[in-house]
């Protein structure tokens, strides 16, 4: 059991790629249904170049998905009014999708990708998954955490680039 856990934590940290992507253009996503948005059309990628473009790959069976909405509210809440726009894309069934809705207080676009089109083009096979679309177009974070800290420096710099972290030494001296 603790070798299953320590290959799943594996898994999970080989699948961030935090790598600045500053020349990869976003590719455009085909959804099926938009949800939350007061217009009800289906927005492109291509339309939505000047801002900052948040995907939140998810599903409604996703713990850890539904855990990180407040937070996803929370950012959404406070950076909209900065050019930044957050889609939820899932690819849960229009019926499910709806009563899950339904049953949330979500203010961002929900996007319904049923032929996993969207997750194909841009690699998603671990949930949650974040893309960040700069001003340009182009992606430049695509991984399993997003937190405000990435969100600011795409703002403030159209890219990402993940820190280097210290490694801390565990040995005493005597």
């Amino acid at each position: 059991m603790k070798s299953l856990l320590i290959i799943l934590i594996f898994l999970v940290l080989t699948s961030c790629s935090t790598e600045p992507k500053t020349k990869i253009p976003a590719k455009e996503i085909v959804l099926e249904g938009i949800y939350n948005k007061s217009d009800g059309i289906i927005p492109k990628l291509k339309e939505l170049k000047g801002n900052t473009v948040v995907l939140d790959f998810w599903a409604t069976w996703c713990a850890p998905c539904i855990i990180a909405f407040p937070k996803i509210t929370e950012l959404h809440n406070k950076y909209s009014n900065q050019n930044v726009v957050f889609i939820g894309i899932t690819n849960d069934p229009k019926e499910k999708l709806e009563t899950f809705l339904n049953e949330q207080n979500i203010p961002f676009w929900i996007g319904q990708d049923t032929d996993g089109s969207a997750f194909k083009d841009y690699g998603v096979t671990w949930i949650p998954n974040y893309v960040v679309i700069n001003r340009k177009g182009n992606v430049v974070y695509n991984g399993n955490f997003f937190d405000e800290y990435i969100l600011k420096e795409v703002i403030e710099t159209d890219t990402y680039v993940e820190q280097e972290k210290e490694e801390v030494s565990m040995e005493t001296t005597d």
